[in-house]
């Protein structure tokens, strides 16, 4: 089935396509407004899927949204987003950050020091890191992801979880920051210098939550959720014979296994979240 079970939960989605040199994108996940700064523009010599990505020169660039609830990561989470370096920097992905500790909420970038990290300050205003050591090289895309799944973050590059899971049960601040891509914001601003697609948040899910890791993405992330059943009515299904199925009524329908026919659940989505539907069948002379 095609889409994303997990659309409803997503709160932010650049793809970056569009002409060459504009300074303008859009949400396609809750169309909240995106501002360019610098010199930031996108750029259809580049990208890993679809006709552009956003190019940024180290300089200055970066784009900037409106805080908003939607960066408030108290549970499951995941970030994730493709990167091409121009010069390998120590710079930021993504950042709800500023100059002071008390008021700064997370950053997901890259240094030589830390190597991949996703940083984030608590309620109580203490530090919190998880780091694995990477070395990108330039002119190379890269997938690149963090998630949280209960107390277990992970870091990913293509997929490949790297270390080991960092396990803490602090929950970054909700802070009253503007959410910034390709820059942090600190007394010394750092810019990411080359090219980032695919951008994608998702709030209350951890998509891969997986030390053997996953298959990296290998087309555009998906811009709707799967169709929505309003109606689980089925026609023709080997059910079991009516008189004696109280799970009808539960949802359950027989499958055939390869082997044999078993009872299984049926599920249908709702527009937020698989859940099971009662079946309808045909008695003859209505749907019952």
């Amino acid at each position: 089935m095609s889409g994303d079970p997990y659309f409803g939960s997503v709160v932010l989605l650049c793809g970056f396509n569009g002409a060459d040199a504009a300074t303008s994108t859009t949400d396609e996940a809750t169309a909240k407004a995106i501002t360019f700064n610098g010199n930031a523009q996108l750029d259809t010599a580049q990208q890993k899927f679809g006709t552009a990505s956003l190019l940024l020169d180290g300089s200055g660039d970066y784009l900037s949204l409106a805080d908003a609830s939607a960066w408030a990561f108290s549970g499951d989470f995941t970030i994730e987003l493709f990167v091409r370096y121009n010069s390998v920097t120590d710079a930021e992905f993504i950042s709800q950050w500023t100059t002071s500790g008390t008021t700064a909420g997370f950053m997901f970038g890259r240094t030589a020091a830390g190597g991949l990290e996703f940083l984030f300050y608590n309620a109580a205003s203490a530090l919190q890191t998880v780091a694995r050591s990477w070395t990108p090289s330039a002119s190379t895309w890269y997938h690149v992801c963090v998630d949280r799944s209960g107390n277990d973050f992970r870091l990913y590059v293509d997929g490949v979880m790297l270390g080991a899971k960092t396990t803490n049960s602090a929950i970054p601040r909700d802070a009253a920051q503007p959410l910034n891509i390709g820059r942090i914001n600190h007394t010394t601003p750092r810019y990411l210098n080359g090219w980032l697609d695919e951008i994608r948040i998702t709030n209350g899910v951890a998509r891969y939550a997986s030390d053997a890791g996953f298959t990296a993405p290998t087309a555009e992330f998906p811009r709707t959720g799967p169709p929505v059943v309003t109606d689980a009515r089925i026609t023709q299904v080997a059910l079991e014979q009516w008189a004696s199925v109280a799970t009808a009524a539960t949802g359950r329908a027989k499958v055939w296994s390869g082997s044999a026919w078993a009872l299984k659940p049926v599920k249908v989505w709702s527009g937020s979240a698989w859940v099971e539907k009662p079946l309808k069948v045909w008695n003859g002379s209505a749907w019952v």
